[in-house]
C-alpha cells in the first residue's frame, strides 16, 4: 500500500514538473471538454516532458553509475591488498590487480580454478579448516598461509576472510583478502634466531648474565640469571647482578675454558652479521664467515690488515676517534658509517660496538657489521620516487598538448578549411543548408579553441618563448575563475634570473595554488609576488579566503598541498603554508636560482 502511495506521488510530482515546464497549469487544460483536441494535445505534450524529464534523470544517474565504477575501480583494484572471491567449495570468482600481482599470473589463468592450487602442500590443511570455519561460522576468519606464485617461489600471506549471504540460500561465496608478510615473516624469524643465540651466548657465562636495551628492559637472560629472579620482557633492577654502574651496559665478558670459548665461535661464525675483533690500536683479531662475504677479504689474509684498511681517507679521523673512545671506556651507540671492500666498492655499513673486558678491564672491541647499502638505495629510491612520477606527468602532458596542438589540431583546421570551401559551392538561394553549414563551422571553431586552451594548459608554450612573468600573466588572463575574484600580480629582478628547467615546476605550483584559491577558498582577492633577490627566487601567493587548518588538511591530504611540496622538492626549494580558519592562506616558496650571465 505504502509503495503504491509513493509511486502515485512521485507521478503526481513528474506531472506537476512537466506542466511548469510547458507553461501551462492543470487547471486551465482541465477546464477544456474531453472531446477537445486542444486538451488531447496538452496531454501529449506533457507525456513528451514527463519522458524528457525521466530521461535527464536516467543520464543523471548514468552518470554517477559511471562515477561509482570509476571509484569501485580504484578501491578494489588498485587496494594494496589482494582480493578474491570464492566460492562455497573455494573456486576463484573474481580478484584484484593486487592479487594477480601477488601470484604472478595472468588473471584469466587462475579464474574458476581452486584456490588450493596456489597453497604450497604443507599449508593444504590449513586452509581447508580455514574455509569451513568461516562457512560453518557464518563470521571472519583469519589464518596464515605460504602461497606459491607462478615462477615457483612461495611467500608468507596472511589471510581474512568472510562470508558473502544469499538471502535464500544462505552462505554461497568468500571473499579473502591477502596481504604478503614475507618479510616480515622473516624478520621476526631473525629476531627469534637472534634471541635463541644471544641466549646461548649468555648461558656460555659462568655467572648471572642478561641482555638488556636502554631502558633497561630485559631482552635475553641466562638460567643463572633467571634463577636470581631475571624475567624476559621485565626490567633490571640496581639490586640484580654485581655490575651496577650504568657505564658497564652494552659489554661482553670474555670468560675462560675451551668449552665456553667454542661455544662463542659457533655463534660468531653463524653469524648473519660481519663480526670483527679489534685490539685498542686497531689491528684485526677475528673475522668471521660473513665478513668474508661482505668485504671479500679471507679471514688469513684480514688477520694481516688493520681496521684503517678498510676506512675510506675522509672516515680515518673518526675511526680514529672511535678507538680513543673503546679505550676511555667511553659507551659507543650503534651508527652508520662507510667501509671498503675489497673490489673497490663503497659500502654503506651499520655498527655497533662491543668493549670486551677481561680482569676488568678493556682488552678489545668487537664491532657487528651490517651491510645496508642496498637498504640505503632502495630508500633514496622511494624517496626519489614523488618526483620521478612528477617529472613523467610533465614529460607526458608535453606530449600529449604537442599531439592535440600539431596532430589534433591541424585535423579540425583542415576539417573547418573543407567545410567553409563547401558551403561556398551551394546554392546560394539555399538559405537552410547554408545555416545548417554555418552551425557546424562555429562548432568546430569552439571545439578548436578548446583543444589549444587544453593543450596549452597541459604544457604552456609561452614559457619556452616569452618567460615565466608573461606566462603566469596569461595564466591569470586566460584562467576561467570567478568574476569577483580580483588577482594581482607583482614581480621584481625576475629579468636577472636564469631558471633554466625549474620554471615549468614554478608555473605548476602557481596554477595549483590558484586553482585551490578559487574552487576551495572562496576568495575575493589573491595577490601574486615574485622576486628575485642575489641567487633565491621568492614566491607568495595570498588569498582573504576561508583559509582551513594546516594539520588537518594535511591528514586529509587534500587540496594539492602535498603535490605542492613535492613539486618544491624536485627544485630543491623550501615551501611553507600558514593559513587560519576565516584569515586567508599565504603559500611561500624559496628556490635557489642562478642569475643570468651579463653579456
Amino acid at each position: 500500500m505504502k509503495k503504491k502511495e509513493e509511486n502515485q506521488r512521485k507521478e503526481k510530482l513528474l506531472r506537476v514538473q512537466a506542466e511548469k515546464r510547458l507553461g501551462r497549469n492543470s487547471n486551465a487544460a482541465n477546464s477544456l471538454s474531453d472531446r477537445d483536441p486542444g486538451k488531447f494535445l496538452h496531454e501529449l505534450n506533457v507525456h513528451k516532458i514527463e519522458l524528457e524529464i525521466q530521461n535527464e534523470e536516467l543520464h543523471r544517474l548514468q552518470a554517477e553509475l559511471e562515477k561509482s565504477r570509476a571509484k569501485y575501480f580504484d578501491l578494489y583494484n588498485l587496494a594494496p591488498v589482494g582480493y578474491f572471491t570464492l566460492t562455497e567449495k573455494g573456486r576463484i570468482l573474481e580478484a584484484n590487480l593486487t592479487a594477480v600481482h601477488l601470484l604472478g599470473i595472468e588473471k584469466c589463468r587462475f579464474l574458476e580454478k581452486p584456490f588450493s592450487d596456489f597453497v604450497t602442500p604443507e599449508f593444504q590443511d590449513e586452509f581447508y579448516f580455514h574455509r569451513r570455519n568461516v562457512i560453518k561460522s557464518g563470521m571472519q576468519q583469519a589464518c596464515e598461509l605460504k602461497l606459491l606464485k607462478k615462477n615457483g617461489n612461495s611467500f608468507f600471506a596472511h589471510l581474512e576472510s568472510m562470508p558473502i549471504r544469499n538471502v535464500q540460500n544462505g552462505i554461497n561465496q568468500i571473499r579473502t583478502s591477502i596481504i604478503d608478510i614475507h618479510e616480515k615473516k622473516q624478520a621476526m624469524d631473525a629476531i627469534k634466531e637472534s634471541a635463541v643465540q644471544n641466549e646461548l651466548l649468555l648461558n656460555s657465562l659462568p655467572h648471572p648474565a642478561m641482555l638488556i636495551d636502554k631502558d633497561r628492559k630485559i631482552l635475553a637472560a641466562n638460567h643463572l640469571a633467571k634463577k636470581n629472579g631475571a624475567e624476559i620482557g621485565g626490567y633490571w633492577s640496581s639490586d640484580f647482578s654485581r655490575i651496577k654502574k650504568p657505564e658497564f651496559e652494552g659489554i661482553f665478558c670474555l670468560t675462560d675454558g675451551e668449552q665456553n670459548k667454542q661455544r662463542l665461535v659457533t655463534i660468531v661464525e653463524d653469524s648473519n652479521d660481519a663480526v670483527t675483533v679489534l685490539d685498542l690500536n686497531g689491528n684485526i683479531k677475528a673475522w668471521n664467515k660473513r665478513a668474508e662475504k661482505i668485504y671479500g677479504y679471507s679471514a688469513s689474509e684480514a688477520l694481516k690488515m688493520t681496521i684503517f684498511d678498510l676506512i675510506p681517507s675522509r672516515h680515518k679521523k673518526e675511526t680514529l676517534n672511535l678507538l680513543n673512545d673503546i679505550k676511555s671506556g667511553v659507551l659507543i651507540q650503534p651508527f652508520e658509517t662507510r667501509r671498503l671492500a675489497k673490489d673497490g666498492c663503497l659500502l654503506d655499513i651499520r655498527l655497533t660496538v662491543t668493549r670486551l673486558i677481561q680482569n676488568e678491564k678493556i682488552v678489545a672491541a668487537a664491532t657487528t657489521e651490517r651491510d645496508i647499502t642496498e637498504y640505503n638505495r632502495w630508500l633514496a629510491s622511494i624517496k626519489e620516487l614523488p618526483q620521478r612520477i612528477i617529472l613523467a606527468q610533465e614529460e607526458e602532458r608535453s606530449r600529449i598538448s604537442q599531439e592535440i596542438h600539431s596532430d589534433f589540431g591541424q585535423s579540425l583546421m583542415a576539417l573547418k578549411m573543407f567545410v567553409s570551401m563547401s558551403a561556398s559551392d551551394l546554392i546560394k538561394d539555399n538559405s537552410q543548408v547554408t545555416r545548417v553549414f554555418e552551425q557546424v563551422k562555429d562548432q568546430l571553431s569552439r571545439i578548436i579553441d578548446k583543444a589549444r586552451d587544453l593543450s596549452h594548459e597541459l604544457a604552456p608554450p609561452s614559457l619556452k618563448y616569452i618567460g615565466l612573468v608573461e606566462a603566469i600573466k596569461k595564466l591569470i588572463e586566460s584562467a576561467k575563475y570567478d568574476k569577483n575574484l580580483k588577482i594581482r600580480f607583482f614581480h621584481r629582478n625576475m629579468s636577472e634570473m636564469s631558471f633554466e628547467s625549474k620554471d615549468i615546476i614554478i608555473y605548476r605550483i602557481v596554477q595549483e595554488a590558484l586553482h585551490n584559491i578559487f574552487k576551495h577558498a572562496k576568495a575575493t582577492k589573491a595577490r601574486i609576488k615574485a622576486m628575485g633577490l642575489n641567487s633565491a627566487f621568492s614566491l607568495e601567493i595570498t588569498d582573504n579566503g576561508k583559509g582551513f587548518d594546516p594539520v588537518k588538511t594535511r591528514r586529509s591530504r587534500g587540496l594539492g598541498l602535498d603535490l605542492m611540496q613535492e613539486q618544491a622538492v624536485l627544485i630543491h626549494g623550501a615551501l611553507s603554508i600558514e593559513s587560519q580558519v576565516g584569515k586567508g592562506t599565504t603559500i611561500k616558496i624559496t628556490v635557489p636560482i642562478k642569475e643570468r650571465k651579463k653579456q
